[in-house]
């Protein structure tokens, strides 16, 4: 009987579609009951201010090389990053019917004009 040395097995890994959960967040003393949040990964700042975004965050927010990311500071002090991204058609299309309808312009009389270019003068050089 001969014994082989065991070679180091090598760590499964999580499947590319789908990031590996490190571990739960602590909650901090006091903290609001709320909807349980995950820490999906972890980053170290260098020496140079730098961070890596981990290969699993990537993946789930589809980022690519020259990506932007927005750093953002919530009222509560959290600190929120998150990719910018261009808007859509369908998203200005939102954003113009949140609006409302447009007013529009209205028409300002001769007498209107003369008094508010009088105003301009006499602010500007004192006299009318």
């Amino acid at each position: 009987m001969s014994l082989k040395p065991s070679s180091p097995k090598k760590p499964k890994q999580a499947p590319a579609s789908r990031p590996a959960v490190i571990r739960k967040a602590p909650a901090p003393p006091g903290a609001a009951k709320g909807p349980v949040r995950e820490i999906l990964a972890e980053s170290i700042l260098t020496s140079k201010g730098q961070v890596t975004i981990p290969q699993s965050i990537r993946s789930l927010y589809q980022l690519d090389i020259g990506d932007s990311l927005v750093w953002r500071r919530e009222a509560d002090g959290r600190l929120v990053v998150e990719p910018k991204r261009s808007l859509s058609l369908a998203d200005i299309r939102v954003a113009i019917a949140a609006a409302g309808a447009p007013v529009p312009p209205r028409a300002f009389t001769n007498e209107e004009m003369d008094e508010a270019i009088g105003q301009a003068l006499e602010a500007k050089f004192g006299r009318h």
